[in-house]
């Protein structure tokens, strides 16, 4: 039986060291002199385990996986607790950091578009400010057009000595009128007038125009002039002097009959010229006349 003695308990440093005993004399049992020596010439050796695998912490999102503490090994049995973000390099002796290890993804990024992302910027729950609004800018109503400043001439129906019933508003909207009042059939100043306008008839057509002569005469004398003197345009007769009345013309001084009168009407209805005699013999110039159509007709349209 061989007893091994030393000096203190057995070393468990981690790094491998070889310890033996060796024998310098024979062990005697307790028969020979009842001793025995040792002599030691090295360290004991004692079989290190072998290293465990590095420790280390893999930090997924919302979970953390903690190891146990790594420990740090010291050749005279002490140990001492290692933070968590080290670790010991097993050939150099030193702690180094270990850094956490994050799963890698290797899927490729989703492209955004820029539709998309300002259609997220707009449906977060940041308030947004308003545009400015400008002041709402109230238009005036425009005013209604001003009635025309010339009087309506007043609308009549009167028989003709050609035998048709005339009336006035059925040339509205197409010809103007020019419309004369004389004393009588017979009146040397009324038959002058009346056949010069028939001598320029032509030219009163072709200003868009139409005559119209008016007398207190009965039929059969509107129907004398209209056959001695030829004349085109309608001869009306007004015996009871009604309308000569509503023009203002009528002359009780000379036994009710009319005054010598001309009046120029457009075919809207509205006098724009009229013509008073101041005695029998005073009457207009067919030129004038023709000068007032021929200003309505160079008249700007509304």
């Amino acid at each position: 039986m061989v007893m091994a003695t030393g000096c203190g308990p057995a070393s468990t440093n981690t790094s491998p060291e070889t310890v033996s005993i060796q024998l310098q004399n024979p062990v005697s049992d307790a028969k020979q002199n009842g001793s025995v020596q040792t002599t030691k010439t090295n360290d004991v050796s004692v079989p290190v385990a072998p290293p465990k695998p590095e420790k280390s912490i893999v930090a997924e999102k919302d979970s953390v996986s903690v190891d146990p503490p790594i420990t740090k090994v010291y050749k005279n049995n002490a140990t001492e607790p290692v933070s968590e973000n080290k670790e010991v390099d097993e050939n150099t002796g030193q702690n180094q950091e270990n850094t956490p290890t994050y799963p890698v993804s290797t899927a490729t990024p989703k492209a955004t578009s820029i539709t998309q992302k300002l259609t997220e910027d707009t449906t977060s729950d940041t308030p947004v400010p308003a545009a400015p609004t400008e002041p709402a800018v109230i238009q005036p109503t425009p005013a209604p057009p001003l009635k025309p400043a010339w009087p309506e001439a007043p609308d009549f129906s009167l028989p003709s000595a050609q035998g048709s019933q005339v009336e006035l508003s059925s040339y509205k909207g197409d010809k103007h009128t020019i419309l004369v009042f004389y004393r009588a059939y017979w009146g040397m100043f009324c038959k002058m007038q009346l056949v010069k306008l028939q001598q320029e008839y032509s030219t009163v057509n072709s200003l868009n125009a139409q005559i119209l002569a008016i007398s207190t005469d009965n039929l059969e004398g509107a129907g004398w002039a209209v056959s001695q003197q030829g004349l085109e345009f309608p001869v009306l007769y007004d015996p009871e002097a009604t309308v000569v009345k509503q023009y203002g013309v009528f002359n009780a001084a000379d036994e009710g009959k009319a005054l010598p009168a001309t009046f120029v009407i457009d075919k809207d209805g509205y006098v724009r010229w009229q013509y008073l005699g101041k005695s029998t013999s005073d009457r207009p110039a067919n030129s004038l006349i023709f000068d007032q159509l021929r200003e309505i007709n160079t008249e700007p349209k509304p």
